[in-house]
């Protein structure tokens, strides 16, 4: 008998340099603690990105529906920036990113 499926209910994750509860310094942190339907505040007005691989991959069924955002003052933009990369490569790639939403 297969048990029942449990209902995730999404849940907000921030970025910041100050850390903190259900917080991650790097945007790459929180998108490895993301599932579907989550909702990832940056409230930094630039976060550094130190990417272990690069591009950043955000997609598929994990990340369905997650919404990247700023949670600054104003609706002011952030600013992410890429540290130590080849300016070359695209820092985020979508695949298969059935309603990720990126917004400032």
């Amino acid at each position: 008998m297969t048990p029942p499926t449990v209902a995730r209910t999404p849940r907000t994750i921030y970025v910041s340099k100050a850390g903190g509860d259900n917080t991650f310094t790097t945007l790459q942190k929180a998108l490895v603690q993301a599932g579907p339907g989550d909702r990832i505040e940056i409230k930094d007005e630039v976060i550094n990105e130190h990417p272990t691989g690069l591009p950043l991959k955000i997609g598929g069924p994990k990340l369905k529906d997650v919404t990247i955002t700023s949670s600054l003052l104003g609706n002011a933009p952030a600013v992410i920036e890429l540290s130590g990369g080849d300016a070359t490569v695209p820092m985020i790639e979508l695949i298969n990113a059935d309603g990720v939403t990126l917004r400032n």
